[in-house]
């Protein structure tokens, strides 16, 4: 049986200006699992297996309702955001590199 632990990744630090991560690097074998907004920040959590040495690198978009983007099939939908109070809705995809 292979243990696990969830991680958190932070992808968007709503500041000024804000800063958003184009890529991260996850642990080897992890599943993506949700995205969330926590403190005013965007940050993704995965299920990663413990005791894994190796790093896979996901590239991340975080898109806003209504903007236009291009993008393949190879994407996962994450999920989607919202900060300062529903005002900014943010919509997250990966893709394992």
């Amino acid at each position: 049986m292979t243990s696990f632990r969830i991680f958190k990744y932070r992808i968007l630090e709503f500041g000024y200006p804000p800063i958003i991560k184009s890529e991260i690097q996850v642990v080897k074998g992890a599943r993506i699992l949700s995205v969330a907004e926590q403190r005013g920040d965007i940050v993704l959590y995965a299920l990663s297996p413990l005791n894994v040495a190796e790093n896979d690198i996901y590239s991340v978009r975080i898109i806003g309702t209504g903007h236009t983007v291009e993008m393949d099939n190879t994407w996962q939908f994450v999920g989607t955001v919202n900060i300062c109070e529903g005002r900014l809705m943010f919509h997250v995809w990966v893709q394992r590199q």
